[in-house]
């Protein structure tokens, strides 16, 4: 059932010295698909400045920019409203050209344990691959405890599978890992989730000509409670923020998210 969701994406970033030469790329504006919709979208930044929209590698709608001046603070918010679950899948004119997605990615790249789980889960009944990557994902759910702060940003799937903890990306990338050693396109995927918190990651496989999202962690299919903001082989191809600067000392980034059904009136 589609649903009209509003959003709110913050993400500060504060510095204990003044930083200078700021150059920053933001993946936060969701595309339109056939499984979503943009109805209205809306990026201020502080300190107030031009930026320009380009499209990277993957078509990830990007914002760049480049602020000169001293500021010890740097705020991204993101606010507008999109219509979810339009579809239970997105089609794919060309799937050759996702090839790519079948091989291993700097952030999946199998070791001992992910080659371990890959043949305990192994089953020799013939499924679609979006069956077959159901059946990983619930796997995937099994196998991890969601567990903040134990994992970061550089971990890999070998890595949180070891340590058999780890966030939405950590469970993202596993899942990713043990679907391409089966032969199953599958990327990675970055967006929002229906709450309070934080951005959200999950995952798209391809299965006949369609790329259907997965959603290890809540073990949910991606259909009306998620915005997609940005895809890519693993988290390191789709930041939602990536950036450099001079100066400006330590950093601390803050990110605040909040995802509601609109009610109508």
């Amino acid at each position: 059932m589609a649903e009209t969701l509003c959003y709110a994406y913050e993400l500060n970033l504060r510095f204990s010295r003044p930083a200078h030469d700021h150059s920053y790329l933001l993946r936060l504006s969701p595309p339109s698909n056939e499984g979503q919709q943009v109805l209205e979208q809306r990026l201020e930044l502080s300190p107030s400045h031009q930026g320009a929209e380009t499209a990277d590698a993957f078509g990830n709608r990007c914002l760049y920019g480049h602020i000169v001046r001293s500021h010890q603070q740097f705020q991204a918010v993101a606010t507008g409203r999109v219509r979810t679950g339009l579809s239970d899948g997105v089609a794919e004119p060309d799937p050759v050209r996702w090839g790519m997605m079948r091989s291993p990615s700097p952030y999946t790249r199998p070791g001992p344990h992910l080659l371990a789980l890959s043949r305990r889960l192994a089953d020799d009944r013939d499924r679609s691959p979006l069956e077959r990557a159901w059946a990983l994902a619930q796997g995937v759910h099994s196998e991890l405890t969601y567990c903040p702060r134990v994992t970061d940003t550089r971990t890999t799937a070998e890595e949180a599978l070891a340590l058999g903890e780890g966030v939405c990306q950590d469970y993202a990338h596993i899942l990713l890992a043990l679907c391409r050693l089966e032969g199953i396109p599958a990327r990675y995927a970055a967006g929002m989730l229906v709450g309070e918190g934080a951005s959200h990651a999950w995952v798209e496989v391809l299965s006949q000509g369609r790329w259907y999202g997965l959603d290890p962690t809540n073990l949910l299919p991606v259909r009306e409670q998620h915005i997609l903001l940005a895809r890519g082989r693993d988290c390191g191809d789709c930041p939602l923020n990536r950036g450099s600067f001079l100066g400006g000392g330590d950093q601390l980034q803050t990110v605040r998210v909040s995802v509601h059904p609109v009610t109508a009136p």
